[in-house]
């Protein structure tokens, strides 16, 4: 009787986990806040009616009403691997925009602060880290990588650093440490 329960509990997992699935395209990213009301004095920001009708278009023909998503950030690729002293991809960050079909991918790992997510709980965690981001791709290569180093809190004397960014106008850019 214990084997069968064991067994029922072990098939029960399994089919979640399975259920689960190691999908990380994200299906709901985070909205830019430009369309909600100010809560101090009640009036709506400054939108003008094509950015509200882009978003019904869009959602006329099918397509998302996040596929101008992507504008909030300077850019539509993001890879990010640290390894840190004794612990190799200590930090692996990948956000990726298809732009054939307006699909984003997004995954986010840091093993000193336990964190392992996918699609949508990882664009959730890296929105306000990307947001922050002041640099462009005409920005000195140190000052960049100092900028996501302190974003994801990683140490200055990290072993490794490797960092490509793809910026919105398709310039490609490498950054090593």
């Amino acid at each position: 009787m214990k084997k069968l329960f064991s067994l029922l509990t072990i098939l029960l997992l399994s089919t979640i986990l399975a259920a689960c699935g190691d999908n990380d395209e994200v299906t709901n990213p985070p909205q830019d806040d430009t369309t909600t009301e100010n809560p101090d004095n009640g009036a709506a920001d400054d939108n003008t009616n094509e950015d509200n009708q882009t978003d019904n278009n869009n959602e006329a023909n099918g397509d998302s009403d996040n596929a101008d998503f992507t504008s909030d950030y300077i850019f539509t690729s993001f890879d990010l691997e640290v390894d840190i002293e004794n612990n190799d991809d200590a930090v692996d960050v990948d956000y990726d925009v298809d732009d054939d079909d307006n699909e984003i991918e997004a995954s986010y790992v840091n093993k000193p602060d336990n964190i392992n997510l996918r699609g949508n709980e990882a664009m959730d965690e890296l929105d306000s880290i990307f947001t922050s981001f002041e640099f462009d791709e005409n920005t000195p290569d140190e000052e960049v990588i100092n900028e996501v180093l302190q974003a994801f809190n990683i140490p200055e004397d990290a072993a490794k650093v490797d960092l490509e960014i793809e910026f919105g106008d398709n310039v490609e850019k490498e950054y090593r440490r």
